[in-house]
């Protein structure tokens, strides 16, 4: 297959395209879990289940789920300013609109900088990593719990007995 864009003429085959739409599918099957993920465990419940085993990377992925709904809540805020400013960057020509989008990453880099500094200098003043952490709330198994971890075990050995019966899979590649 030939595919021309412009001066561009990319050449591929039938599995590198089956391949193309399994790699995508994959990666939005890796976001949709993290968003669920993001959804069901809540900051306080993942430091609650990593701290005593790892404390630093429990805070660490902790920050690394809240980041990007806080980065994509604080370019809607920075957007929402900047059309105060009648700074546009939908209309224009190409390289207006990237100048000013720039600006506006610019703007949201050194807010988000400010804004880790800021945490850092509060885990400090709390004192985070000087002693074991005490948690407010404690949590306790439920059936809930239970019934998914089950679903998710049998889902599992499920994928595996089909991967080991190598079912789905193609030797044409």
């Amino acid at each position: 297959w030939h595919f021309k864009w412009g001066i561009l003429t990319f050449k591929f085959s039938y599995p590198a395209f089956l391949y193309g739409i399994a790699m995508a599918i994959v990666l939005i099957a890796m976001l949709f879990v993290f968003s669920v993920l993001n959804a069901v465990l809540t900051p306080s419940k993942l430091i609650y289940v990593f701290s005593p085993i790892a404390p630093r990377l429990s805070v660490l992925v902790t920050i690394s789920f809240t980041l990007v709904t806080s980065f994509t809540d604080r370019l809607k805020r920075i957007l929402r300013l900047q059309k105060t400013r009648n700074v546009d960057v939908v209309n224009g020509s190409l390289k207006t609109r990237t100048q000013k989008t720039l600006h506006i990453f610019e703007i949201l880099l050194q807010d988000a900088l400010s804004s880790a500094m800021e945490t850092a200098n509060l885990m400090d003043a709390r004192g985070f990593g000087a002693a074991k952490r005490t948690h407010y709330r404690s949590y306790h198994w439920q059936f809930s719990d239970l019934l998914f971890i089950t679903i998710a075990t049998v889902m599992l050995v499920a994928t595996i007995g089909v991967r080991i019966l190598s079912m789905g899979t193609s030797r044409s590649v």
